[in-house]
């Protein structure tokens, strides 16, 4: 939310309340031109042994209800009934098992007109950084609920518990195993290894086992990891990745924990073989057992991702591409004016260097859309919606051969040899 501007201050000074936003690299917002709200996060007033406990609105306006006639200690924490975000750490390992928190100042006089930015500040792994970001994906969980609204696919359920890391294997890996929502206590180390802290990363005495151990205890339903270099730490970047892997909660939410933890299990298996390589982290596409709900899986993820960082940020978006191993998969010939639908319009299932072409990433859009014919592949195909896009990933189907069959189930056959020949072309 962009929000109406600053409200005004309460009546007695001494009541805290004001407002606390996030700044965003993409897009024009209130303030100095690129500030928005922070959503629904809790925020807390302290002083000695009196306490308040509140929430922003849509707006990022707080206001308690208690005075402080003294010095009043403010702290913003990165929490709400949707989802916890929370902070690999490296010497403090016991801050891990807590929601990130910042304090946001102590104030003595005017208690009633507190405004808060979370910046960007420093190097990507600055502390600074680890606040921005987890106020851009504490924004980009609230997002996302509303798109599930507005576009008719299943919200990601609540109380998630997202972890985000500069540590892992490679930059902007992520994932959604939802270990806490299966309940499942182990956390493989191959998992811990790939998305949280590549092994060869020396931050805590005893290494894995004990991150393990400390993780293990609130357990983990997302992982993000944010890092990259600084030219490419932008908002759309962190909420795309964001946005796909709350779609993979949102299947969850559909399917139920059968399913999931088929595909969970199989993108397990991948990592456990392709641990640092060029195949990490879905494999080569070739095995039978776990390939197909993969290529599913993640085709719905990634059209997600893309689908839902236009919606956001349209034109304003950075320009985009995805990063395998060696292999960039850059938007080509030709372009428009949305970075990230061009990026998996210009998807080529026939790339020898794309190590992952298997994944059909541009298969439902051109669902979707009503573009001019394809050099790639052979669309044409449109008029499919979001909400029949997700209506038939369902608990029976675990392949794409699988869910074109559920499409002509459910939405008819008008279009079936269309439909035929835009699956054959990406070679389903």
């Amino acid at each position: 939310q962009c929000g109406t501007g600053y409200p005004p201050p309460a009546a007695d000074a001494s009541v805290p309340g004001g407002n606390i936003f996030v700044f965003d690299t993409n897009l024009p917002g209130i303030g100095n031109g690129s500030e928005f709200s922070v959503r629904k996060v809790r925020v807390v007033a302290r002083r000695w042994f009196k306490e308040e406990r509140t929430f922003t609105d849509v707006n990022g306006h707080f206001v308690f209800t208690k005075h402080f006639k003294n010095k009043v200690r403010i702290i913003e924490k990165f929490k709400n009934a949707d989802a916890y975000i929370y902070g690999v750490r490296g010497i403090k390992l016991w801050q891990m098992l807590f929601p990130v928190k910042r304090e946001l100042g102590i104030y003595s006089s005017d208690k009633a007109t507190i405004v808060f930015h979370n910046d960007q500040a420093g190097p990507v792994n600055s502390k600074g950084n680890r606040y921005w970001a987890a106020a851009t994906t504490h924004n980009a969980v609230q997002e996302h609920r509303d798109y599930a609204t507005q576009f008719g696919f299943s919200a990601a359920p609540t109380t998630m518990n997202i972890y985000l890391t500069n540590w892992g294997i490679s930059q902007g890996l992520a994932s959604t195993p939802l270990f806490h929502k299966r309940y499942l206590t182990d956390l493989p180390s191959s998992f811990i290894n790939t998305y949280l802290v590549y092994a060869g990363t020396v931050i805590v005495a005893g290494g894995i086992p004990a991150l393990a151990a400390v993780i293990t205890r609130v357990n983990v339903d997302m992982a993000i990891d944010y890092h990259t270099d600084l030219a490419h730490f932008t908002s759309d970047w962190l909420k795309a990745t964001v946005y796909h892997e709350l779609s993979h909660a949102s299947q969850y939410s559909q399917v139920g924990t059968n399913w999931y933890t088929q595909f969970v299990n199989a993108e397990l298996n991948q990592i456990y073989n392709y641990p640092s390589g060029q195949y990490n982290p879905y494999g080569q596409g070739a095995s039978p057992s776990y390939s197909p709900i993969i290529a599913l899986g993640e085709a719905w993820g990634y059209h997600m991702e893309h689908f839902l960082t236009d919606q956001r940020y349209g034109v304003n978006a950075s320009d985009v591409g995805e990063y395998w191993g060696t292999f960039f998969h850059s938007r080509t010939l030709p372009f428009t004016a949305h970075p990230y639908i061009d990026a998996i319009e210009n998807n080529n299932p026939n790339s020898s260097a794309d190590p992952f072409a298997w994944i059909p990433e541009g298969l439902m859009e051109d669902l979707m859309d009503n573009t001019p014919a394809e050099t790639v592949v052979n669309d044409q195909v449109t008029g499919y919606s979001i909400s029949q896009l997700f209506g038939a990933l369902q608990s029976d189907v675990t392949s794409i051969p699988q869910y074109k069959a559920k499409l002509s189930q459910l939405y008819g056959t008008a279009q079936q040899t269309q439909v035929n020949n835009l699956f054959a072309s990406y070679h389903y």
